[in-house]
C-alpha cells in the first residue's frame, strides 16, 4: 500500500486519518508534499513497521534521524527540503538504509553535516545533488566498500580525492556540474561515468577500464588519451572547443559517438564494429570517406567542410537519417555514383544550405522527409520573379508554369525534426 499526503497544518502533525494498525502494517511507501517549505515537518512514522520508502518534497526538517522513522526503512528521497540537522549515527538508528537521495537540500552548515555522518553499512546508493557542498564529504570513505552509486553533481566541488582505494566497488559516478579542473583516480569497476560541465583539461590515466558510458561534454579538454576504455559503448565529448583530434583507434564496440562543437578535422579510418549513431556538428571535417560499419543508423555532420557524399555510405543498409546541412557539397549523385536509393531504410535527408535541390534526390523505398532548404527556396524565388516578368510581358501561361514547377512548395520540407 502507498500513501501520498500533503502537509498543511502549522502546529500539529499530519494525522493519517486514523489509519488502524492493521493497515499501517501494509504501508510500504509514503510520499509527503509540503505546501509551505518554511514550516517544520512534524510527523512520527515509527508505527509504519514495514515502511520501505519515504519521499519528502519541499519540507523543513528539524533532524533526519531514526527517532521518527521506522528502523527498517530502506530508501529516503528528499527534494527541495531544508534540513537543520542529520543524526550522525544513522548507522545505528537506520541500519537497513540502502539509498539516500538528497536533491537541493540547502543548509549553510551542510558540509559539516556530511563530514560527521556515519552512513549505514548497507548503503549502496548516495546522491547529494545541488546541495552547495564545497568539500568532498569524508563520510563517503568510511562507507566505501558497499557504495555502488555516487552522485555529487551540481555542487561547488573543486577537488575530489583518490577514490580508487576508498570506493573499490563503485559502478556509477556522477560528478558533473561542479568546478573540477582535474579528475580523481577511480576504480576500474565504474561502468557509467558523467563528468560534464566542469573545467577538466586532461583525461589521461584517469578513466576506468570497465567504463561503458562516458559523458565529458562542455569541459576544457584539449586531447584524448590514445587508449580509451575498451568496453566503451557511448562517448560524448561535445563542446570542448579546443579538442581538434581523435585517437587513431576508438573502442571497437562503440555504439554512440557525440562530438559536436569541437575542432575535429579528421575521422579515424575505422571507428567501430557496432556504431549506431554519430553526431559531429560544427567541426572542421572535410571528408567522411572512411570505413563505416553496416550497423550505422544516424549520421549528423551538419556545418562542416565536407564536399562530397562518399560511396561507402551505400554499404550502411540500416542507415535511417542523414544530416549534411551547411556543408559545401559540390558533387551531386549521378549514374555510377552514390545514390540515396541504395539505402532501403532511409527515412530522412537534410541537405539545407548545400548545392543540392529536392529534384536531385532520387526516391528511396522508405524515404519520408527531404530537406534541401534554402537552395529550393531560392529556386522558387527565381521562378516567382520569372513568372512576374512573364505577367508583365502579358504571358497568359504564367499560372500553368507555377503549377507545373518542379520545385513546387509541397515537395520541400524546410525544417524537419532531426531524430
Amino acid at each position: 500500500m502507498n500513501i501520498e499526503c500533503t502537509y498543511f497544518t502549522k502546529s500539529e502533525a499530519y494525522k493519517y486519518i486514523g489509519l488502524p494498525d492493521s493497515e499501517k502494517e501494509q504501508v510500504n511507501s509514503i510520499h509527503i508534499k509540503c505546501s509551505q517549505s518554511s514550516e517544520q515537518l512534524n510527523v512520527n512514522l515509527t508505527e509504519f513497521y514495514n515502511l520501505e520508502k519515504l519521499v519528502i518534497n519541499g519540507a523543513n526538517i528539524k533532524i533526519l534521524s531514526g527517532k521518527w522513522l521506522p528502523s527498517n526503512i530502506q530508501i529516503i528521497e528528499l527534494y527541495y527540503t531544508y534540513i537543520c540537522e542529520i543524526d550522525t549515527n544513522l548507522r545505528a538508528t537506520l541500519p537497513y538504509l540502502n539509498r539516500l537521495y538528497m536533491h537541493t537540500c540547502d543548509n549553510t552548515a551542510i558540509d559539516l553535516m556530511f563530514n560527521d555522518l556515519h552512513l549505514p553499512i548497507w548503503t549502496s546508493s548516495l546522491s547529494i545533488i545541488g546541495c552547495n557542498i564545497n568539500k568532498y564529504p569524508s563520510c563517503i570513505a568510511a562507507n566505501g566498500f558497499s557504495l555502488l552509486y555516487l552522485d555529487l553533481s551540481e555542487n561547488n566541488l573543486k577537488h575530489i580525492p583518490d577514490l580508487a582505494s576508498t570506493l573499490p566497488n563503485l559502478r556509477e559516478l556522477y560528478i558533473n556540474n561542479n568546478r573540477l579542473t582535474a579528475l580523481p583516480i577511480v576504480c576500474n569497476s565504474i561502468l557509467i561515468y558523467h563528468m560534464h560541465n566542469n573545467l577538466i583539461t586532461d583525461l589521461d590515466g584517469k578513466l576506468p577500464y570497465m567504463c561503458t558510458e562516458l559523458c565529458a561534454y562542455n569541459n576544457a579538454i584539449q586531447w584524448l588519451p590514445d587508449k580509451l576504455p575498451p568496453n566503451l559503448l557511448r562517448l560524448d565529448i561535445s563542446d570542448n572547443s579546443d579538442l581538434d583530434t581523435l585517437p587513431n583507434e576508438l573502442p571497437l564496440y562503440l555504439t554512440d559517438l557525440i562530438m559536436d562543437n569541437c575542432q575535429i578535422a579528421r575521422l579515424p579510418e575505422f571507428i567501430s564494429f557496432k556504431l549506431r549513431a554519430i553526431s559531429a556538428r560544427n567541426n572542421k571535417l572535410v571528408s567522411i570517406n572512411i570505413t563505416w560499419p553496416y550497423t550505422l543508423e544516424i549520421i549528423n555532420m551538419q556545418d562542416n567542410n565536407i564536399t562530397e557524399i562518399p560511396e561507402c555510405l551505400a554499404d550502411c543498409k540500416y542507415l535511417k537519417n542523414i544530416n549534411l546541412a551547411g556543408n559545401p557539397l559540390i558533387k551531386r549523385p549521378i549514374a555510377n555514383e552514390f545514390s540515396f536509393a541504395k539505402l532501403p531504410r532511409l527515412v530522412s535527408i537534410i541537405l539545407d544550405n548545400t548545392d543540392f535541390e529536392t529534384k536531385d534526390i532520387p526516391p528511396a523505398p522508405s524515404l519520408k522527409s527531404v530537406s534541401t532548404g534554402f537552395s529550393d527556396i531560392l529556386e522558387i524565388g527565381r521562378q516567382f520573379v520569372n513568372n512576374a516578368m512573364d505577367f508583365i510581358a502579358g504571358n497568359d501561361d504564367m499560372e500553368d508554369s507555377v503549377i507545373n514547377s518542379p520545385t513546387a512548395l509541397s515537395s520541400i520540407n524546410i525544417h524537419p525534426e532531426w531524430p
